[in-house]
């Protein structure tokens, strides 16, 4: 069973059965295809890029739950807490969705943008935006 809903007594994972300290862990093969400081397919990956290069804890994944839940799950819980940084923030969702009202993770679509006929996810992941406007209109927020 994969939890529907936020986990009871801050418990973290697909079937809530992690503890919300629990360290960070060697990444899965798909959190490999993750750039460190990103979520996605349910992991956190550790660690960031600076310059073009990964720092920190890089090879190290969480449940994407851990990121900004007030415990520093990646590293040895003594590092810098990459998993705590630039808190608070909109929980990341899965590409290609983005957040929506009430926190809900919700796919684009053209009429979240007035005059769009065609909406995608920002770079970021933080936003929809206009892909191809409605004449004659132009721009990513027509």
């Amino acid at each position: 069973c994969i939890c529907a809903a936020p986990c009871d007594d801050d418990r973290l994972g697909d079937t809530c059965e992690l503890d919300a300290d629990a360290l960070s862990e060697t990444c899965p093969h798909d959190g490999w295809k993750l750039l460190p400081g990103t979520s996605g397919g349910g992991l956190f990956r550790c660690g960031s890029v600076v310059n073009d290069a990964a720092t920190g804890w890089y090879g190290h994944c969480v449940d994407a739950a851990a990121r900004c839940n007030g415990v520093r799950n990646c590293g040895d819980g003594s590092f810098d807490g990459q998993d705590e940084l630039s808190c608070p923030f909109v929980a990341a969702c899965d590409w290609p969705a983005v957040p929506g009202s009430g926190g809900l993770c919700l796919e684009c679509a053209p009429e979240d943008i007035p005059n769009c006929l065609d909406a995608a996810p920002t770079l970021d992941g933080a936003a929809c935006e206009c892909m191809r406007c409605a004449t004659p209109w132009a721009g990513p927020a027509c």
